[in-house]
């Protein structure tokens, strides 16, 4: 990332996964697969010329992704515009290194005197996604992806979050039977095996994908699926506290049942952060 916040950013970063090369570019070019692991929903085409659409429900977000180049199997350059700010370019490289598929993103073109605040922000997002991305193409991809999303406004210092999002101890004040801990005193690094029962919800023994300081995201082989605990920063002053599970069994759980869950454990949650 360049240093200075009012030169154009860029970022890049590597995933290196066990799928194909065009089951990885797939997931960046094919809509189907792209709600798999990212979007809630998307349409439109990999051509030059066209554009890839991203919908996210829960944000009643979407935004065009321009397709600049395409290379099937191999490389994507799409350009995004968003309100107020100078077009921003994601370039995707694919390759094979020996057995595994390696992809290569570099996001480009942002910019502003603002920029350096809302970084760690986006850096915590793009280490969860990839971390999701590497799992589904791993694990499920081509499965259709159920997802569920709670949230609550919560005044909370970045610190004290990564804390409770990470800490046994602090899990076990808000989402998980105290004494379903399996003893591990944080959960990190990634690849920490987790043994715990989530409130609400039954067990799960999974491990850590990604811990971010800001965020975490764990595998849930009882669902098929991960759960993300995730933070947002939805303005200037305002902050959400979130939970985010995806599911890619062919029978997921209830939106009422876990909507449920989720809500009680963020209302337990919020007291510990403010």
């Amino acid at each position: 990332m360049s240093s200075d916040s009012a030169r154009p950013w860029v970022d890049r970063r590597e995933v290196r996964t066990k799928a194909t090369p065009e089951q990885a570019w797939s997931a960046w070019a094919d809509p189907r697969i792209i709600q798999g692991w990212f979007a809630d929903e998307a349409e439109g085409e990999a051509t030059p010329g066209r554009a890839i659409i991203h919908h996210f429900r829960a944000f009643n977000l979407s935004y065009p992704m321009d397709v600049v180049e395409s290379e099937p199997g191999r490389r994507l350059v799409f350009r995004m515009a968003f309100p107020g700010r100078p077009p921003v370019t994601q370039e995707i490289v694919i390759r094979k290194d020996g057995a595994e598929t390696v992809i290569e993103m570099t996001n480009s073109g942002f910019g502003g005197e603002d920029w350096e605040g809302q970084w760690e922000g986006i850096d915590s997002g793009w280490k969860m996604s990839l971390a999701q991305l590497r799992h589904y193409l791993e694990h499920f991809y081509g499965r259709r992806r159920a997802t569920f999303l709670a949230m609550r406004p919560a005044a909370f210092t970045w610190e004290r979050l990564g804390r409770v999002y990470s800490e046994a101890l602090q899990l076990a004040r808000w989402l998980t039977e105290p004494q379903s801990a399996n003893g591990a005193a944080s959960l990190a690094p990634a690849g920490t095996r987790v043994a715990v029962h989530v409130q609400g919800a039954g067990p799960l023994t999974g491990e850590v994908l990604a811990v971010t300081g800001r965020e975490t995201i764990l595998t849930w082989p009882e669902q098929q699926g991960t759960l993300e605990l995730k933070a947002f920063e939805m303005g200037p002053g305002s902050r959400m506290v979130g939970l985010r599970m995806s599911s890619w069994s062919e029978q997921p759980p209830s939106m009422e049942s876990t909507t449920a869950w989720m809500q009680a454990a963020l209302a337990r949650l919020e007291p510990l952060v403010v």
